[in-house]
């Protein structure tokens, strides 16, 4: 570990502005806005970011306070309480790694070139919470692993809007 603190010490600034819920946000309403003035298609891209962060964000942050784990600066053991809103108490799952590889996928859909570089910064997020002692690995595993799966199924969604009528409850997202 501590040779992976020497190398990822020059960019935890750089990594914690990129992985900040507000940064990433804003990210994606300045690809939404650009996208309505010069390119439809990245006016797309766009929103599948901002519903993507909504529904990543939204899922870890009720699952980690109702799971209720101790985060490692306050314990080493696998310290589980429940459901609290207590500080300190809403490790599991990282909403940062989340939403970073929530992001990722759908990135990595529409810019299949660059698939590579966005998974890189996302595993460089979840190497960064560990380091800085926010989560455990299997916190990040479990965000990783959620915001894939929401970006698959955001995905899915997508398509198939493009192809199908969409179930009811879904269609409020795809106007």
């Amino acid at each position: 570990m501590p040779r992976l603190k020497s190398l990822l010490e020059p960019i935890d600034p750089f990594i914690n502005i990129l992985s900040h819920g507000l940064m990433l946000l804003m990210i994606a309403l300045a690809l939404y806005a650009i996208g309505k003035w010069r390119h439809n298609c990245l006016a797309e891209v766009a929103r599948s970011l901002i519903i993507g962060f909504c529904s990543a964000g939204l899922s870890a942050q009720i699952l980690k306070h109702l799971i209720g784990r101790a985060r490692p600066r306050l314990t080493d053991d696998a310290l589980f309480i429940g459901p609290t809103l207590r500080s300190g108490f809403d490790s599991f799952p990282s909403g940062h790694t989340t939403v970073v590889f929530c992001f990722s996928f759908i990135l990595s859909r529409y810019f299949p070139r660059y698939r590579v570089l966005f998974y890189t910064l996302a595993v460089m997020v979840g190497f960064e919470r560990a380091e800085d002692f926010s989560h455990f690995p299997s916190d990040i595993l479990a965000g990783a692993i959620i915001g894939i799966l929401i970006g698959k199924t955001l995905i899915r969604l997508i398509d198939a809007r493009n192809g199908k009528i969409l179930p009811a409850p879904i269609r409020f997202l795809f106007p």
